[in-house]
């Protein structure tokens, strides 16, 4: 470094921290001054409403005490004027006992008379005087028609002896009477003298005419109150206001010192309670309050002082801003930058740093943009290798479909036993390369994740009568006996993926039964269905009951055995089992044969069509019955041709809706059932064909069949309401599916022939 590079780092130091120095200090100052300038009148504000308010509520306390003083008396006077004294059943002496019994329960009574209507005292009764005769009449007539315009009137404060202070109170009783009382107020001076306003101050008592009632100077009642007094009464008077309260105001009292001053007034009886306190008393508070903000404006602004020359030294703030900005940085925000306006080496720190985080969110979007270029790449491969599933499964499941169908076929002919017998080998390796082939695109699409559960409501034995149909032929060809069970019910369930969890376990049960039975039932136990698949077979051992669901795992065939299966089975059902939230419960030992069970919650349907025999059909059933087969392939066509003419079933072949419209045309009529392939080529699918049939016919005649596997196209086929068969097909389950449509095209009603 340069002797001038080190002047001018010291220099910029130097001015950084004069800069900062004066710029914290002083702003800490102004904003310090701001807050002292507004905060000091508000709180003398607030202090003076406190003292005014605490003022308020000792002046409000003496009134209230003093009107219920008041009021009491006006209301045992009221309950006693109410009694018809001037009833015959009535005396002068039974109301002069009642005016003597009111002056024992209201000691401030010093003496009671009853006026009539035209004014004349008609009772008197003193305490001073027992016996005393009522005057001729009673003078005070304002007193008198107070009482009958108001109900109640109060008269003047005098003083009885000089010295105690009286009051007459005068109520309206029945017939124009007026009970008129002579009230002590003793009770009420006391109530007012000994009130403690603030800490020094008083309270005194004023009666309509402007004259002192009750003060803690007792020779201030004893005259007419002074000029200064007058104007101190007569202040608070016109600050009363509607709400009968006059707010704390500066005013000179009687002997002209300065006091805060409060007053509260009784508006029925026109008095009034004032409350005053010296103002230096009463501002104490409030200088107390100042001095004390003085105090914090001259310690805030000697640590405001300190604070600036401690953070200016150390460039604290820049320093915790480009903190701030590597912190944002790490937690991902990218787009932040640091904005520092100093003008020395800071300011290029905090450059430089923008700079790098600007190449670094280049770099992080140019990524970004990579990566979902890559999932969208993926995305397209996961979609063309469902594609290619669905294409393969199609076009793999067609030619297994004509070699089943034609193995079928042949079974129904007379053959000679040795040919029987390879028919037999034959039609078992078809059933175990339909169980692999199956299983292996299942794997597929759960390891792909393309298996979704689309639940709703269906018949159990829809849902499980063809793979029972299929596997008694099984059994039986095995030389195993079969037994089923399927309660007329309804499951909610996914009716794809219970059919093959049921029929993978069935598989293996067939495969691994040498001798006995196997057999498939349901029972139904309170709100589910309890499903078992048992047999009498070699069993398993239970340190293997959880191995046996794992993929490519076989017990007990150690020569791997092709007719055994290749180890898929299980591990599908374990894998559906999961997908509809069901707990399979396996009970087996060697040589005991197994058992499994799960549980499906009984749902509320439509009752479901019940399935009268499970057994493959006869040829007789289906002779003379016209059915039509919507079919592309040519091979498929050939074999379900030899199939449908071993059964006699009058067929014939169309590929597409023209074909279905020219069998119309031929026939005059519709088929008693359709058979229909879902994928028809490039042209319309077989699908919309049916539905677009159900114009003409029930959907019960259409058997829909489908080699297809791709998610979207097995979801769409198991909403629609369609019966819908898995290529291949098994002979005894397409002879059952067309059972049940012929048999509703027996029970649907005629239509004629152009409809």
């Amino acid at each position: 470094m340069t002797s001038s590079e080190g002047s001018s780092e010291t220099q910029g130091r130097g001015r950084l921290f004069r800069r900062y120095f004066a710029f914290i200090g002083g702003s800490v100052t102004v904003v310090l001054g701001i807050a002292i300038a507004i905060e000091t009148p508000l709180s003398y504000r607030e202090t003076l409403d406190q003292v005014g308010e605490l003022h308020l509520t000792e002046a409000r306390s003496a009134s209230r005490r003093v009107e219920q003083f008041l009021q009491s008396v006006e209301t045992i006077l009221r309950e006693s004027a109410a009694v018809p004294w001037a009833h015959a059943a009535f005396t002068a002496a039974d109301l002069r006992a009642e005016h003597h019994r009111l002056m024992k329960i209201i000691p401030a009574l010093d003496s009671l008379q009853v006026v009539d209507a035209t004014g004349a005292v008609r009772i008197a009764v003193s305490r001073r005087d027992l016996d005393r005769p009522p005057a001729a009449r009673f003078e005070n007539q304002a007193l008198l028609n107070g009482a009958r315009e108001r109900g109640a009137s109060v008269g003047p404060v005098a003083f009885s002896n000089g010295i105690e202070p009286v009051a007459a109170l005068a109520v309206k009783a029945g017939n124009g009477e007026v009970i008129v009382a002579e009230l002590n107020l003793r009770g009420v001076s006391d109530i007012v003298t000994q009130l403690l306003v603030g800490t020094q101050g008083q309270a005194f008592l004023v009666d309509a005419a402007d004259r002192i009632v009750a003060h803690r100077d007792a020779a201030r009642t004893l005259r007419d109150p002074s000029e200064s007094a007058l104007r101190q009464i007569r202040a608070a008077r016109s600050r009363l206001g509607d709400k009968g309260v006059a707010d704390p105001f500066r005013a000179g009292n009687a002997d002209d010192v300065p006091v805060l001053t409060s007053a509260v007034g009784l508006p029925r009886w026109g008095w009034i309670v004032i409350a005053e306190e010296p103002l230096e008393v009463a501002l104490a508070p409030v200088r107390a309050t100042i001095y004390r903000l003085a105090a914090l404006m001259v310690a805030g602004v000697l640590l405001a002082l300190l604070v600036s020359g401690v953070l200016a030294r150390r460039l604290s703030r820049p320093i915790l801003s480009l903190r701030e900005g590597t912190g944002r940085l790490m937690r991902g925000d990218l787009a932040s930058r640091i904005d520092v306006k100093t003008g020395d080496e800071v300011e290029a720190l905090a450059r430089d740093f923008n700079a790098m985080a600007a190449q670094l969110e280049d770099y992080t979007t140019g990524l970004e943009r990579k990566v979902e270029e890559k999932t969208a790449a993926l995305r397209e491969a996961m979609r063309a290798r469902e594609l290619f599933l669905a294409a393969a499964s199609h076009d793999l499941r067609q030619p297994l479909y004509a070699i089943s169908i034609l193995g079928d076929a042949l079974a129904l002919k007379q053959l000679p036993p040795d040919a029987q017998e390879v028919l037999s080998k034959q039609r078992q390796a078809i059933g175990i390369l339909r169980g692999l082939f199956d299983n292996l695109l299942d794997l597929s699409r759960f390891e792909a994740g393309d298996v979704h559960v689309s639940l709703r409501d269906i018949s159990l034995r829809e849902v499980l009568a063809p793979i029972a149909v299929e596997f008694e032929v099984l059994s039986q060809a095995k030389g195993l006996g079969w037994q089923c069970t399927l309660p007329e019910v309804s499951v909610r369930t996914d009716p794809e993926l219970l059919r093959r969890l049921v029929a993978n376990l069935l598989s293996n049960a067939v495969r691994y039964t040498l001798t006995g039975s196997v057999a498939l039932s349901a029972a139904v136990e309170g709100a589910d269905v309890v499903i078992r698949v048992s047999d009498t077979g070699i069993g398993i051992a239970k340190e293997d009951q959880q191995r046996v669901f794992l993929e490519f795992v076989q017990l007990e065939n150690p020569a791997r055995e092709r007719e055994r299966g290749v180890g898929l089975g299980l591990s599908i059902v374990r894998k559906v089992s999961e997908l509809l939230g069901l707990e399979l419960l396996l009970d087996s030992a060697p040589s005991s044969g197994t058992r499994v069970t799960f549980r499906l919650p009984v749902s509320v349907v439509a009752a479901p069509q019940p399935v009268e025999s499970m057994a493959a059909a006869s040829p007789v059933e289906f002779a003379g019955q016209r059915v039509w087969v919507v079919e592309d392939d040519p091979m498929v066509r050939s074999a379900l041709g030899i199939q449908l003419d071993e059964w006699a079933i009058d067929h014939d072949f169309a590929v597409d809706r023209a074909g279905i419209l020219a069998l119309k045309e031929s026939d005059g009529e519709w088929p008693a059932a359709v058979i229909l392939d879902d994928m028809l080529g490039q042209g319309e699918r077989g699908l919309e064909i049916a539905t677009w049939l159900t114009e003409h016919f029930g959907s019960e005649r259409i058997v829909l069949v489908t080699g297809n596997v791709e998610p979207a196209r097995v979801q769409a086929l198991a909403k629609s309401g369609f019966r819908v068969l898995r290529k291949p097909i098994a002979s005894a389950v397409l002879a059952q599916a067309l059972v049940e449509a012929l048999r509703a095209a027996r029970e649907a009603p005629a239509v004629a022939p152009g409809g």
